[in-house]
């Protein structure tokens, strides 16, 4: 096999390949130039959407109140229903109960 004859057909940059001192630097495209412009466009609309809020102040002030009052109550409140149920030994193996009945 020649690989070597492919290897060394080119000089390619010392350490990796794209980073670094020595590296290959791409050639801008109109491609890569479309996508970036469409990347700033979007991060455009984005930053409208941050300026421009759908609520107001007074219209998003207290729409939490729900979700933050008294988290450690509602965290006990969830824990105590998961690990307050009885198992017994029966419900552990329900599923092997035989319905069918021998003759």
């Amino acid at each position: 096999m020649r690989l070597t004859t492919a290897l060394f057909r080119f000089k390619h940059p010392n350490g990796h390949m794209y980073h670094g001192k020595y590296r290959l630097v791409k050639a801008v495209t109109n491609e890569s130039f479309r996508a970036l412009r469409w990347d700033y466009e979007i991060e455009e609309q984005n930053m409208l959407l941050l300026r421009y809020p759908y609520l107001t102040v007074e219209q998003s002030s207290g729409h939490m109140k729900d979700l933050r009052a008294d988290p450690v109550s509602k965290w006990n409140k969830e824990k105590s229903e998961k690990f307050s149920k009885i198992t017994t030994l029966e419900d552990r193996l329900m599923h092997l109960k035989v319905r069918d009945t021998w003759d």
